[in-house]
């Protein structure tokens, strides 16, 4: 009954235990086949431990579908692939020193509660079901682990906490083991290495537990103290938006305030291949409506927010009033809402222009429409997809001078780094900003702005079979 319950109560605390109970059913699996005792003996106790199992899933089974479907629709990582590699070293090192894997002390002390282990398998006098029970706990979920990261890169070493303790009692094992061999080597040596394997452990572990407290770096994001400050500082007319709806519950269980909460984009689970695109800028204006500061907490925005839509939509068409304190891995910005521009504007130069893809360039924004030499112009492309795309694509922007040649270009990838072409689905609306610096040397004169795609294999066309499109010109002043 206990390894029932215990096996119910691991489930609802993480769906991974399932990978202790599998680890747990392995070891038994060995000591059944290698058990000798009576054949009626051997055969009740299978039944009964199949028996246990059946009750630990009924007991899980009204959460099952919950689970099914979250493990099915979960997409919060970004595609590729994490090697086994990654998940054992990252897994060791982390259970053996916390926060500051990074640090040297770190791989001493690894390496000390490795040897520690492989003294405990090899010459602990433990019964040896009970050490063929421990590795099972440990090595069986890192296994486990290390497959599904391998399509699924989402992974972390606290995923694996549930074999920490199998972990610490095999690291244990190999303290006794070197204690026990003072009998029959120098005592000396024996206890110099049961002292400096312990102290080592022992410092690490302790520096770790004051960085997790005492370290900026390292403490968790501080959603308490946004929450506590927005109460405190709150006005009628406010609104919160949350740029990541994953923050909402934890916000919400920490806010006590009466102002409206919008999380960007909703959802506890939005997938990292569908990110904010500049269709948010208009969210943004319909959530603004009538209200006359926005409060804007930020984490890991780089998620949602891959093209800083909200960002730039805010700091450009509203102002910025000051936020009188910082917080750890968060951000809090405010601004003042009255007589700001509306947000999500259409490009001050609509086009059409449809490529041999399934894409269309929409339209830009260009100011200045003059410049001087030394001066830098800025540009924005509005990109659609009309289907999903199949290749990441670049982008580029060239001054062209009077006479042909190349005057200043910017070249970067069409939509970001974590949001590139092949993860626009149908409709996506990306905003692409360009900077053109003028050469100091600039003749003046009048000089074109070019653009266009490409890839590995050369520039794209458009419908009409151009490899470019001449956006327009703009006039460079004498010095």
């Amino acid at each position: 009954m206990a390894l029932v319950a215990a096996g119910a109560a691991g489930l609802y605390t993480h769906y991974y235990a399932a990978f202790t109970l599998l680890a747990i059913n392995a070891a038994f699996g060995i000591w059944w086949l290698c058990k000798k005792q009576a054949a009626s003996r051997q055969w009740r106790s299978l039944v009964m431990w199949g028996l246990g199992q059946v009750a630990i899933v009924a007991a899980f089974a009204p959460w099952l579908p919950a689970a099914w479907t979250q493990a099915t629709t979960n997409t919060t990582f970004f595609p590729g692939r994490v090697g086994w590699q990654t998940v054992v070293s990252d897994t060791l090192r982390a259970f053996a020193t916390g926060s500051i894997a990074t640090s040297p002390p770190s791989a001493w002390a690894t390496w000390s509660l490795a040897i520690l282990i492989a003294l405990g398998l090899l010459a602990s006098r433990a019964p040896r079901y009970k050490l063929v029970t421990l590795a099972m706990l440990m090595a069986v979920p890192v296994a486990i682990m290390a497959s599904l990261a391998w399509n699924k890169p989402k992974f972390a070493p606290r995923y694996l906490i549930m074999a920490l303790p199998a972990f610490l009692l095999l690291a244990g094992a190999g303290l006794e083991t070197l204690w026990q061999g003072r009998r029959r080597i120098p005592r000396a040596l024996t206890t110099a290495a049961f002292v400096a394997a312990g102290g080592i452990v022992f410092a690490t572990s302790a520096i770790s537990l004051y960085n997790t407290y005492y370290a900026p770096e390292l403490v968790r994001p501080d959603a308490r103290s946004i929450a506590n400050y927005i109460t405190q500082y709150e006005h009628p007319g406010d609104i919160v938006i949350l740029l990541g709806g994953y923050q909402q519950p934890v916000f919400e269980y920490y806010y006590s305030g009466g102002t409206p909460l919008v999380p960007m984009p909703p959802g506890l689970l939005p997938p990292a291949q569908q990110p904010l695109d500049y269709g948010a800028a208009t969210t943004l204006e319909q959530a603004a409506q009538g209200k006359s500061r926005l409060w804007l907490a930020l984490w890991q925005s780089q998620l949602a927010d891959p093209m800083n839509v909200v960002m730039n939509e805010l700091t450009s068409k509203a102002q910025r009033l000051g936020v009188g304190q910082e917080f750890h891995g968060m951000q809090l910005l405010l601004f003042d809402l009255n007589n700001h521009t509306p947000f999500g504007a259409k490009p001050q130069y609509a086009l059409d222009i449809d490529y041999a893809q399934p894409l269309s360039l929409a339209g830009y924004d260009l100011t200045p429409g003059h410049a001087s030499p030394g001066q830098t112009i800025s540009l924005a492309l509005y990109w659609q997809a009309n289907a999903k795309l199949d290749e990441n694509y670049m982008t580029f922007v060239h001054l062209s001078r009077p006479d042909g040649s190349l005057a200043a270009q910017d070249d970067h990838i069409a939509g970001a780094d974590s949001f590139p072409s092949s993860l626009w689905q149908t409709g996506t609306l990306v905003r692409n900003t360009f900077s053109l610096t003028i050469p100091p040397d600039a003749q003046p004169g009048v000089y074109k702005i070019i653009v266009g795609l490409y890839n590995e294999e050369g520039r794209l066309n458009t419908l009409a079979g151009a490899d470019q499109t001449i956006l327009g010109t703009i006039t460079i002043l004498g010095q």
